[in-house]
């Protein structure tokens, strides 16, 4: 799935904080078979992912979260802000800017970045919680 495709499947779930609603399931299908070994913490009222790659001592941890807050009344919206449309060369949905498009554009550069280099020097972390917002 690319970064763009990715981004709109991620803001097509109605994941308000503090609910995940399947987010997570969607990146794990990405990042396992990368070789990320995943973990589900579970909170007081939310859920964090923790994704791991590698072993070496050295971490670089990407930090993020998948929930948003509410769209409030979706008929002023130019664009429903859950069906993830692209007008003018801008994707529009809840979550795009904050930040479901930056954890899309983030797993399409670790997939790149892992082609390029099977076995770097460092563990890769994608942490991301379901209630940051709240």
């Amino acid at each position: 799935m690319s970064a763009v495709e990715l981004a709109q499947a991620l803001i097509k779930i109605k994941s308000i904080s503090p609910n995940d609603n399947g987010c997570f399931d969607l990146i794990e299908t990405e990042l396992t078979p990368l070789g990320f070994k995943i973990e589900r913490i579970p909170e007081l009222n939310s859920e964090t992912l923790l994704a791991k790659f590698g072993t070496s001592e050295k971490v670089f941890c990407y930090l993020g979260h998948t929930d948003v807050v509410p769209s409030g009344p979706e008929e002023e919206w130019t664009s429903h802000p859950f069906e993830a449309n692209i007008i003018n060369g801008e994707l529009i949905g809840r979550g795009a800017a904050d930040m479901k498009g930056s954890i899309a554009v983030f797993i399409e550069s670790l997939k790149k970045f892992l082609t390029n280099y099977p076995d770097p020097n460092f563990q890769i972390w994608v942490m991301l919680t379901s209630n940051e917002e709240g």
